[in-house]
């Protein structure tokens, strides 16, 4: 459970989260509750079941966030869209 803290920091750094305190708190709190929730659900059926998301998808998504910041710096997500 100490990894979600660092993952969930370095996310929110890479995403320059960093000036908005709630919004940092946000992704830290959302981050720790579904890993609570997820476990918690194996523990009470026996199985750990994914949606149509899984963890692997979480993990692509966030590896390709800290590729794309440690290529084009992270005022790459200062562009308006």
């Amino acid at each position: 459970m100490i990894y979600v803290v660092f993952v969930a920091l370095a996310l929110g750094i890479c995403l320059r989260l960093g000036t908005m305190p709630w919004t940092m708190f946000l992704l830290n709190f959302l981050c720790f509750f579904t890993f609570y929730i997820a476990h918690w659900q194996t523990y009470v059926t026996g199985t750990l079941k994914f949606g149509k998301v899984d963890v692997t998808e979480a993990q692509f998504t966030t590896y390709s966030i800290y590729i794309l910041t440690g290529m084009f710096g992270d005022s790459i997500w200062n562009i308006n869209v």
